[in-house]
């Protein structure tokens, strides 16, 4: 067999390459052609429902609480508020700030709802300091100390239903008009 006369020294004959470089190919199609994709089994786990939550009370304290007021109406409270010994508020040195609290007295078993707004009481012994309304309404008298049982309400618990009216304006002309 004659080889046809290389041009150059060195020079690699192209048919070989060329010949090396299909039998590659095809063996790298046949080898890919064969070959089998593993895909993982389709499987997903039952699912589980979650435990409804159960409603638990607020946890509730029994502490020792007194009235403020005489001295401190018309004064800023820690919330920023101006304190009104009339209004339904309270001070406690660790219910946060604007939370709303059933005040029971445990001596007359009567409550009322307070919204915390101020720091305090700075007497030791003492847990709670009500407005002087609030004290009032759960039958602390002016001796000023009794022991009450606190419980912290959920947001739910506090919105007050916003009742709606139609006011009907009678004018000189008998003609009504509705706000």
């Amino acid at each position: 067999m004659n080889k046809p006369p290389l041009l150059f020294a060195g020079a690699v004959d192209i048919s070989v390459l060329f010949r090396h470089g299909l039998w590659a190919l095809a063996t790298a199609a046949i080898i890919s052609g064969c070959s089998t994709t593993l895909r993982a089994p389709s499987y997903s786990p039952p699912v589980m429902p979650r435990p409804t939550a159960v409603a638990r009370p607020a946890p509730s304290h029994i502490v020792r609480a007194s009235w403020y007021g005489p001295g401190f109406d018309g004064r800023r409270t820690a919330a920023g508020e101006v304190f009104n010994e009339y209004g339904l508020t309270a001070a406690s040195k660790t219910l946060p700030l604007g939370s709303r609290v059933r005040v029971t007295n445990l001596s007359t078993g009567r409550s009322v709802i307070v919204k915390i707004n101020d720091r305090g009481p700075f007497v030791r012994g003492r847990g709670l300091d009500l407005s002087q309304a609030a004290a009032r309404q759960v039958g602390i008298t002016h001796e000023g100390v009794a022991k009450v049982k606190i419980a912290r309400l959920k947001a739910s618990q506090t919105r007050v239903k916003r009742m709606s009216a139609t006011i009907t304006v009678h004018d000189a002309t008998g003609a009504g008009t509705r706000f």
